[in-house]
């Protein structure tokens, strides 16, 4: 009997260490896979921003071979421009990729920062959010790539740039008012927002134009 209680203490130990292994190699495996769900954010960013960095670098290595400390000090500005755009493409994108819906202030916000640099660059600019919704979260990078490609194609262009979000009954609606504008919303942009839901219109008023970008209603955040 002593011999048998052995056997099975001995028995249980075995099957205690196992299902400890168990649990250690199913741990190592859901963090594996969370690993490499971040690096694949991580690549993303690093791909759908690529155009920016690389412009930073060519803006810098200007600066640094040139004497002209007015062209440094414009370089100077354009890159915290593209710098606070690379900033917050990467944390939206992080959010999108953790939560099916995002609070459309989360994009206002990202918005108002890039617009903030462009102050030193002579553009009056101004942030109004009004908005309490959510959106889905697949439509938020696509809107703020767009906006920041309208920015960047027009920025010795525009004097002055306000961004208004607010809720409507079937969404959120984000309305630019561009004074100066030349590089107007391009039909690759358009079908870009189209395919994930977001509606777009443009008018323009003597040297003003509006563009409005209606984001479908997110719901509940899961």
């Amino acid at each position: 009997l002593d011999y048998l209680n052995e056997e099975l203490a001995d028995a249980k130990d075995r099957l205690s260490e196992e299902a400890e292994l168990i649990r250690l190699q199913n741990e190592l495996e859901q963090k594996q896979t969370i690993i490499e769900q971040r690096s694949y954010v991580y690549d993303t960013i690093a791909k759908r921003t690529q155009k920016q960095s690389q412009r930073i670098a060519q803006l810098a290595d200007e600066a640094i071979e040139s004497s002209d400390m007015t062209l440094a000090e414009r370089n100077r500005k354009q890159i915290t421009l593209l710098g606070a755009y690379i900033k917050r493409y990467a944390n939206l994108a992080l959010l999108s990729a953790d939560n099916k819906v995002i609070d459309a202030g989360e994009l206002a916000l990202s918005v108002s920062e890039v617009l903030r640099y462009l102050n030193p660059l002579g553009v009056s600019v101004e942030v109004l959010n009004r908005s309490c919704g959510r959106v889905p979260a697949g439509t938020v990078l696509p809107v703020f790539e767009v906006f920041q490609t309208i920015i960047e194609e027009n920025l010795f262009f525009l004097s002055g740039v306000t961004a208004n979000f607010s809720d409507r009954n079937n969404g959120v609606l984000c309305r630019l008012t561009l004074e100066g504008l030349q590089n107007n919303l391009s039909a690759e942009d358009k079908g870009k927002l189209s395919s994930v839901g977001v509606i777009t219109e443009a008018k323009c008023e003597d040297e003003i134009t509006y563009l409005s970008f209606l984001l479908p209603e997110g719901g509940v955040a899961v």
